[in-house]
């Protein structure tokens, strides 16, 4: 046993960690559906059952494994857990992508196997990462810097992913992916190496926690499982339909779109901690929303959309994260596996939908003919999701007035 003194895990270093993680997340769920239908042909009706199914059984494993892991209420327990998923998750990737490279009739039923061996593994790491959002002794303020700064390494990752799929062809073979698959495994597992490190030498608390609450009794828990429904069935589709519209669009710009939705994601994280410290949730949710009905209207300038959108991005994630962990650490210490199992799996469900639905438009859209034809199509969900975000903060409102995260 080592040492343990009165240190606490260190904002940066959780950061470091989440960025190593979010490199194999948005290298999944952003670009899996254009591997699939550009590298293997897939029918995007066929990729996007393949994908919704890997994330509805993601969504379950959440479930199941946080309730199998309900007593993970101490930094050592869950430190520990989200280094053995790291590693199953690296076995299960290069399963994957063995997966990816077969050949032959039962290709489809292959990969959604090895998908689904991914998601098991990746919810050993995800869930308990998750967790010492709120299990570390942070202050409400603290907690907010994690939150904004689990976005910005969020974004860092989806900027080297969109750079990288900038360079990618459909008629690519497929050994670059080996590569960056490798990569991003050295700094996965070296990051969930550290954070585990410095999770041991803090004191472990005598006592175990007590609070419990019921996950969404309380709109203090409904209101940020609401918002994340909404996001992630509506603002994901500019991105993971951008690859197509800048592979068969000319003058869209190649990887720009991407670039600037990243870059905005992670500049506006001063202005959204000031937002949230003097206005609350709720107001910088609004506030959000108006960027995405902005965005909407102005898709057909494909940079000051991505700039919107990624400022929007940015913020409603850092809302989410900020105020749930808060709410849990207040009032569900001793449930907090379960509490963050239904935050994820609410936004596996959310995109397991959007992801039949980007099938259902790529398959009446003649994307490769001209990729402008998504543009629609993109400016319609946003709208909605600009629309759904504003009227469902302002409902919640009515119903808790004045509500500000961790408040009882």
């Amino acid at each position: 046993m080592p040492m343990q003194s009165d240190r606490k895990v260190s904002i940066p270093l959780y950061v470091a960690a989440h960025f190593g993680k979010s490199l194999w997340w948005n290298g999944s769920e952003l670009f899996l559906a254009f591997y699939l239908t550009e590298h293997m042909r897939l029918a995007p009706l066929v990729a996007a059952a393949a994908i919704a199914i890997g994330l509805m059984a993601g969504a379950a494993f959440d479930i199941v494994i946080a309730h199998r892991a309900a007593r993970v209420t101490s930094l050592q327990d869950a430190g520990r857990l989200q280094l053995i998923g790291a590693a199953l998750s690296f076995a299960a990737l290069l399963l994957l992508i063995v997966a990816l490279r077969v050949d032959g009739s039962g290709r489809v039923a292959i990969v959604v196997a090895a998908n689904l061996g991914y998601r098991f593994a990746y919810t050993l790491y995800d869930l308990p990462q998750n967790c010492l959002l709120s299990l570390i002794d942070w202050t409400e303020d603290q907690r907010r810097r994690a939150a904004s700064g689990r976005t910005v390494a969020s974004a860092a990752a989806m900027l080297i992913m969109a750079i990288l799929v900038s360079l990618d062809r459909p008629l690519s073979d497929g050994t670059d992916h080996l590569m960056v698959a490798g990569a991003t495994a050295m700094v996965a597992l070296g990051s969930s190496v550290a954070l585990w490190r410095q999770t041991r030498l803090v004191r472990r608390n005598a006592a175990t926690p007590t609070k419990v609450a019921v996950i969404g009794s309380g709109m203090g828990f409904a209101w940020p499982l609401g918002l994340m429904a909404i996001v992630c069935l509506t603002v994901p589709a500019f991105l993971k339909l951008t690859p197509y519209l800048t592979s068969y669009s000319q003058g869209a710009g190649g990887s720009l779109p991407l670039v600037i939705v990243a870059a905005a994601t992670a500049g506006s994280q001063p202005v959204w901690l000031f937002v949230l410290r003097h206005d609350g949730e709720r107001r910088a949710g609004l506030l959000a929303a108006l960027l995405l009905a902005a965005a909407s209207a102005l898709t057909a300038k494909l940079w000051v959309a991505a700039l919107l959108i990624g400022m929007a991005s940015g913020g409603l994630a850092t809302i989410i994260w900020s105020s749930f962990a808060i709410i849990v650490a207040d009032r569900a210490l001793a449930s907090t596996a379960p509490a963050f199992a239904w935050l994820t799996a609410t936004a596996k469900l959310a995109l397991a939908v959007a992801a039949i639905g980007i099938g259902a438009i790529l398959s009446s859209a003649d994307y490769r003919h001209d990729g402008a034809g998504l543009l629609p199509f993109m400016a319609g969900l946003i709208l909605i999701g600009g629309i759904a975000t504003g009227l469902y903060t302002l409902m919640t409102a009515r119903i808790r007035p004045g509500m500000r995260a961790g408040s009882a």
